[in-house]
């Protein structure tokens, strides 16, 4: 044993008895030094229990400090909403109506969008309610900052939010805020969950679109930079790879409509007119129309005098920048000339490129036009555009007014200089992206009217397209829906459109519904020049399309009038069901309408036969025959409730339509107040 302790100690060999002696001393030291090891085990046990239990501790004050952090901003917010007294809405894309204060919307933007906005005579202001397409989460996040300026109302939100919150302030011009929002996007703290890479991709599609209007503060800038750094680090490698070049282009438009959710449309406007674009389906390219945004493009400037003795009329050079989704290939200039001697009108002319397919007469924008000192040493004045606006193509100018007195701040030894900047409708876009795949999938050869392309899509989405299909085709597909297949062709296509469009309209994703709406929009928009220019078209559209142009907030017509006689034309088109002309009626504003006492016989024949037409006539005569002494001229018939009709699905939702209104456009309309015995004489007694 000796022996084997002395080899397993690694003991030299020594003599017996001072091995003995040497052995006895280990064999005495090994107790102390497991005993030593115990104690230093317990004692670094020790310090890791009190270590283990201070952690928790600060865990758990630092939870404790983040509630009452919490609950005092949740306090401070209720303490201020009790003092806060909303006196009108600003409703989100999905309808929520969210509470806001006139008086401080007005306040933190002097001169700006929300104050020209809600200036007295504009729908906003009548209404006391904003429409927006933002998102609910990220209006509520900009106006709470509007209100409760001294409280951090940011809080944690995803990055997708305070992006959407950033939008909202470019389009409202509201740098304070924006400054804000980008310093919590680019912190550490910006969202509860890590951004993912298509999250930065979206940021960075967004600060390229929104630096070319030039946004204050290099704000956009600064969001650009976080976002190609967050890239970089996300995939340094993915750039380089050798698969990458070789990527298919129409693999690469799936995944932008499926994964990235059509953020990357944006990034590459190249990619629609690359091979595998035309192969893509009508589902992939609807996703991919929803996030196409607006297109700013700066129109050269303009050298001017206008005081010059000689000064009458100039106009500037061809803009150069084009949009990529056009087949058109607009190009804008602009102008400007003396008015009456004491005015000068400035404005934009569209022109049509020769050497593109032919427009169909308009373009739907907004125009921002500015005079400039040529030092800067006066803040130029801006003249812009509120509402969407048709630009007819080929002559017409889109002018603005300024009186010549308003120009001496902004002149240098008699010069200006004119800035403009025209910002295509996404809605435009939509339209132009959906006819350049309809051309390079070989379905057309040439650009469709908005009228036409809007029942091309309807047409694609359901795959029934009735201005094809053979008389039995049409006449099966119309007994299968319980309709009269009785007509000659022409009506049995006018009644199966009718039918298809309210289908697609009620079962229809969101996607495709939004593309509707788009084309809806710019039918709105130019309404008054398809009225003088292509009336057959307006007639031509179907149920489900007339229905949403009616409702649109931006539709251009001067009087309810000329809208009603279109819905006459378009009511007594042959193979129109009575069914469908009972579902579009209730959205014409019948008391505003001067001529119902003296009825069209166009008017008397659908009488005849419609189950509603009666009572909405009823209703407007009640109301025209009401003396003046009774109506409410302060809140404009705020007694009235409208009488709820059968409308089509998924058009106007759950409001009641407000017949006894004008519409925002229709500034000159208003309920007439009728005489009674005035018209039973001219009843009785005049000659027709």
């Amino acid at each position: 044993h000796t022996a084997q302790l002395r080899q397993a100690l690694h003991i030299p060999s020594m003599s017996r008895r001072t091995c003995a002696s040497y052995e006895v001393l280990q064999l005495r030291g090994i107790p102390q030094r497991v005993a030593q090891q115990d104690k230093f085990d317990a004692v670094v046990a020790s310090v890791d229990a009190k270590f283990s239990s201070l952690k928790a501790e600060i865990l758990a004050l630092q939870r404790r400090i983040k509630d009452e952090q919490a609950a005092h901003q949740e306090q401070q917010l209720l303490l201020v909403s009790a003092a806060f007294d909303s006196d009108m809405y600003v409703v989100a894309i999905d309808g929520t109506r969210l509470p806001a204060c006139m008086v401080t919307l007005i306040k933190v933007s002097p001169m700006g969008v929300l104050e020209r906005m809600l200036q007295s005579g504009f729908k906003e202001k009548l209404e006391r309610k904003i429409d927006t397409k933002f998102p609910a989460v990220a209006l509520r996040v900009v106006l709470s900052a509007l209100h409760y300026p001294t409280i951090d109302v940011y809080g944690q939100q995803p990055l997708s939010v305070l992006l959407d919150a950033c939008k909202i302030c470019d389009e409202w011009q509201l740098p304070a805020v924006m400054i804000s929002l980008a310093a919590k996007m680019t912190s550490k703290e910006a969202a509860t969950a890590k951004p993912s890479h298509v999250d930065w991709i979206a940021a960075l599609i967004a600060a390229k679109v929104y630096t070319a209007a030039n946004s204050p503060n290099r704000v956009w800038q600064e969001i650009a930079e976080e976002a190609k750094g967050a890239l970089a680090l996300a995939m340094p490698a993915a750039a380089s790879a050798e698969g990458f070049k070789n990527l298919n282009i129409a693999r690469v438009w799936q995944e932008i409509a499926e994964e990235a959710k059509g953020a990357l449309a944006l990034a590459m406007p190249a990619a629609a007119s690359a091979e595998g674009f035309k192969n893509l389906d009508i589902t992939t390219i609807c996703q991919v129309m929803r996030y196409v945004q607006d297109a700013t493009i700066e129109l050269p400037s303009i050298d001017l005098r206008p005081v010059a003795p000689d000064f009458t009329k100039t106009r500037g050079v061809l803009s150069t920048d084009a949009d990529p989704f056009s087949v058109t290939g607009i190009e804008f200039c602009l102008g400007a000339s003396k008015k009456n001697g004491s005015n000068m009108g400035l404005g934009v002319t569209a022109i049509q490129n020769p050497g593109k397919p032919m427009c169909h007469g308009f373009i739907v924008g907004t125009l921002t036009i500015s005079i400039n000192h040529p030092q800067g040493t006066t803040p130029p004045k801006h003249r812009t555009t509120k509402d969407l606006k048709a630009c007819k193509v080929r002559g017409w100018e889109w002018s603005n007014f300024l009186p010549l007195k308003d120009v001496d701040a902004f002149l240098e030894d008699g010069l200006c200089i004119v800035k403009g900047v025209f910002k295509i409708a996404a809605e435009q876009r939509r339209y132009e992206l959906f006819n350049r795949w309809l051309i390079d999938s070989g379905r057309i050869e040439a650009p469709l009217s908005v009228p036409a392309a809007l029942a091309c899509l309807r047409a694609c989405v359901s795959g029934i397209n009735p201005w094809d299909m053979t008389v039995v085709t049409l006449k099966e597909a119309l007994q299968g829906r319980d309709l009269s297949s009785q007509g000659p062709k022409k009506e049995l296509q006018v009644r199966l459109a009718d039918a298809v469009s309210v289908e697609t309209q009620r079962n229809t994703c969101e996607d495709v519904s939004i593309a509707c709406k788009s084309f809806t929009r710019l039918i709105a928009c130019s309404f008054d020049i398809l009225h003088e220019h292509d009336w057959d078209s307006l007639c031509q559209l179907d149920a489900a399309s007339l229905s949403q142009v009616l409702c649109d907030d931006f539709l251009q017509i001067k009087t309810e009038e000329k809208l009603f006689k279109v819905v006459i034309k378009w009511a007594q088109c042959p193979g129109r069901a009575i069914e469908m002309v009972d579902k579009i009626m209730p959205l014409v504003r019948f008391p505003l309408l001067r001529s119902l006492t003296s009825p069209s016989p166009e008017l008397k024949t659908l009488l005849q036969t419609s189950s509603i037409l009666p009572a909405l006539v009823k209703e407007a005569l009640e109301l025209q025959f009401t003396p003046l002494n009774k109506r409410k001229h302060e809140d404009s018939w705020s007694t009235f409730i409208p009488q709820k009709f059968a409308l089509i699905e998924g058009i106007f939702g759950e409001e009641t339509v407000p017949r006894n209104k004008p519409r925002g456009l229709c500034t000159n309309d208003e309920v007439p107040c009728l005489d009674p015995a005035q018209q039973l004489y001219s009843a009785m007694f005049q000659a027709p």
